[in-house]
């Protein structure tokens, strides 16, 4: 048996350099075996929910073989009236149902029309003046096309990691009623839902003032994301909401022109009004704040308390990226919205993404498979007994939000490293002078 002092240093470190090999090997092995296991998962769930999926945009197209009913219809409709009454009597029950009476006259075949006041935005009937010249069918296959296409360019936007990720997380999500209603409606929520995604773009490559910009949609329907431009306010984001503000503006100096003085104190008048009869609008009260209190005094109270905590954790999340303010401004303007449907609440992707993408942990994960699981509930016929656990999804993610540090956040925790590492840096301009004198 060869003593210690006869081993050779050499030999010994060669078998130490062929051990750690070894060990390095079988690292690369693991993780490439788990990189697979976690790709066929991937695909296994893309596959399977494809199925889901497909079953949703067959459901789609079944709707839309009766378009009398759905929104598209009536942002048509509002069109139709403001171009034939006059754009100030856009909001004139009596002038609305004489177009009504001459849209079922000419499709009576396409199944009946809801009579409900109109409460459309000013700029939606303006996107319906186009589709007026077109036969209804055609113009609601157009008019599914670009909202098909918003909603996925703003999904894929948002939705956090690499590609099948993405596709995976894009195909989940048309898989809910909620996403399958608003979609078979033709819902402007959809194009709002690609002005967040363009804006977080925008802002995460420094042009924060047609980031605003690319937040004009909102006037299409602001009770949805009403709470937006102030959450974005809040972080610090003074440009972003300057531009947003200009173009909003803009927009409301041509509505003012449009519709005049009279028209838009109707429009405020009838959103007042749809507030005030949420079952002649068809309003759950399941996932609406504002209905599970009966007195004015509840519903300012609860108004008060949603719009305090959206806006703190905006601040609170100031220096870290735009992710979280977008997100807060989206939930906050869900539990403070008057008039809300199920369909509204498709904004709750975008709004967890964002959160991911700030705090990709593990325990937000599992919150946001739960919202995800109500949400699958939350049919036609199964929101009556889920609705409510919408409601709890969105404060619990706006509570878990104000708990989380603002200094936790990668970009923040950089920012303090290159602070930390600062008074170590050569000043090499003193240097240069001190060597001079």
């Amino acid at each position: 048996m060869p003593s210690v002092a006869s081993v050779r240093p050499g030999a010994v470190q060669a078998r130490y350099a062929k051990l750690v090999r070894r060990r390095s090997e079988l690292l690369d092995q693991h993780r490439q075996l788990l990189l697979e296991m976690r790709t066929a998962l991937l695909v296994i769930t893309l596959v399977v929910a494809g199925l889901f999926a497909f079953d949703s945009v067959v459901r789609w197209a079944e709707l839309g073989r009766l378009p009398m009913s759905l929104d598209f219809n009536l942002y048509r409709a509002s069109a139709i009236q403001g171009m034939t009454f006059g754009w100030n009597h856009l909001y004139d029950v009596v002038a609305q149902q004489k177009v009504y009476d001459g849209l079922v006259g000419a499709y009576p075949s396409l199944g009946p029309m809801l009579s409900i006041p109109n409460v459309y935005s000013p700029p939606v009937s303006w996107l319906g003046v186009p589709f007026t010249y077109l036969p209804l069918t055609t113009g609601y296959v157009i008019w599914s096309v670009l909202v098909f296409a918003s909603t996925v360019i703003g999904f894929v936007t948002l939705a956090p990691g690499s590609l099948l990720p993405k596709l995976v997380q894009l195909v989940l999500a048309f898989c809910p009623y909620l996403v399958l209603l608003s979609l078979s409606e033709g819902q402007v929520t959809s194009f709002q839902i690609a002005g967040i995604a363009a804006c977080w773009w925008l802002m995460k490559r420094g042009r924060d003032f047609w980031a605003g910009v690319a937040l004009v949609p909102l006037v299409l329907k602001p009770q949805t994301m009403v709470l937006v431009p102030l959450t974005i306010l809040a972080a610090g984001r003074f440009q972003t909401f300057c531009g947003w503000l200009a173009g909003t503006a803009l927009v409301g100096l041509a509505v003012l022109v449009n519709i005049g003085l009279d028209g838009s104190i109707a429009y405020v008048q009838r959103l007042q009004y749809a507030s005030a009869n949420p079952g002649q609008y068809w309003l759950g009260s399941w996932y609406n704040l504002s209905l599970h209190f009966s007195t004015r005094v509840g519903r300012v109270g609860a108004d008060v308390v949603a719009v305090s905590l959206a806006l703190w954790v905006a601040w609170r999340h100031r220096r870290a990226g735009p992710e979280v303010p977008l997100a807060a401004g989206l939930i906050g303007s869900l539990l403070v919205a008057s008039y809300l449907h199920l369909n509204d609440l498709i904004t709750l992707f975008p709004a967890g993404w964002l959160v991911l993408r700030a705090y990709p942990r593990w325990w937000l994960w599992i919150l946001m498979i739960a919202g995800y699981a109500v949400a699958l509930e939350c049919t036609d016929l199964g929101t009556a007994r889920w609705g409510e656990g919408l409601l709890l999804f969105e404060i619990s993610v706006l509570m878990a939000l104000a708990m989380i540090a603002a200094q936790e956040h990668p970009l923040h925790l950089a920012a303090e490293a290159s602070e930390r590492a600062a008074p170590f840096k050569v000043d090499t301009v003193s240097v240069a002078r001190a060597r001079s004198g």
